[in-house]
């Protein structure tokens, strides 16, 4: 009877025969040369033979074997599929010769600021060689989304479409990209690695900072608050008291009507009723006292 095998893990004996004899019960599905046919009537016996061998093992061991099998089947199959990988052109790993050229440019495009930090040869790993491979190739998938972060970073202006090396290293540093030190090295030794956006965003915040404090002293100059002397928020008793009575006699002096201002002896007088000396009063008067203002008697 042929061996039928819907999934191994609904038939494990069925899969352990055809794993180790590859050939058995195919003579009758298949137009084979008498060689091949030879070959299948010989697996198809050892794999009789081999199932009841598998049969007559206990539910545990047949279970280890099985595992066992199955395991090393997924490493053959993840092995070839790293082989095909490497194989393929756009897989060619950058060298540090690589890296020196390409440390020296004056710019780099996207494609080839992802490829180098990808460790990949952007004389090999172009867009056209590695767009059909997006569903069968790990690095073909890595590439296409890690262009696809790049191009709306240009979108929004934090990279351009060429860029200084530095830059899209800095850049492509703070997304996480896997930038190899290599290359990090060689950009550092021709150039400087900085993240232009970050110095903008730094000194834009510094700027608004400093149009803020102008804002605020253009304001306080504007606006300074009511009663302050020149000599700003220092104040004694007796400045107290010149500050009252330039507000009582000379706030509404008129210099066009000398009759509006006060005479020094109204000024002394009301001074020294609050406590000044004759001495400070007559000299506080004095400073008061409107320039030009004509002496005499006022009318």
């Amino acid at each position: 009877m042929a061996i039928k095998i819907h999934r191994p893990e609904d038939d494990p004996i069925g899969y352990l025969c055809i794993r180790k004899y590859p050939y058995a019960f195919k003579e009758d599905s298949l137009s084979i040369s008498p060689e091949i046919g030879k070959l299948c009537r010989e697996h198809d016996e050892k794999a009789e033979a081999y199932r009841k061998e598998l049969e007559a093992l206990s539910k545990d061991e047949l279970s280890v074997l099985f595992e066992d099998a199955r395991q090393q089947d997924r490493q053959a199959v993840a092995l070839r599929a790293q082989r095909e990988e490497d194989a393929r052109s756009f897989n060619r790993r950058a060298n540090n010769l690589d890296f020196d050229h390409y440390a020296k440019l004056r710019y780099w495009s996207i494609d080839e600021g992802v490829a180098l930090c990808y460790g990949r040869s952007p004389e090999h790993a172009k867009w056209e060689r590695i767009k059909p491979h997006i569903e069968i190739s790990p690095f073909a998938k890595q590439f296409a989304q890690a262009q696809d972060i790049a191009k709306r970073a240009v979108t929004f202006k934090e990279i351009g479409e060429l860029n200084l090396p530095g830059f899209f290293l800095a850049w492509a540093k703070r997304l996480d990209f896997p930038v190899p030190p290599a290359l990090e090295e060689r950009v550092e030794k021709y150039g400087v690695i900085a993240d232009w956006k970050a110095l903008y965003d730094k000194s834009a915040a510094q700027v608004e900072t400093l149009m803020q404090h102008v804002e605020e002293l253009t304001a306080a100059a504007a606006n300074p608050p009511a009663n302050k002397w020149p000599w700003g928020s220092y104040e004694t008793a007796l400045l107290r008291q010149l500050a009252d009575a330039a507000e009582r006699f000379w706030n509404l002096y008129d210099a066009t009507d000398p009759t509006t201002a006060p005479t020094n002896v109204q000024v002394v007088e009301w001074l020294e009723a609050r406590g000044v000396s004759k001495r400070n009063a007559e000299v506080m008067a004095s400073i008061m006292r409107a320039d030009g203002l004509p002496t005499g008697p006022r009318r």
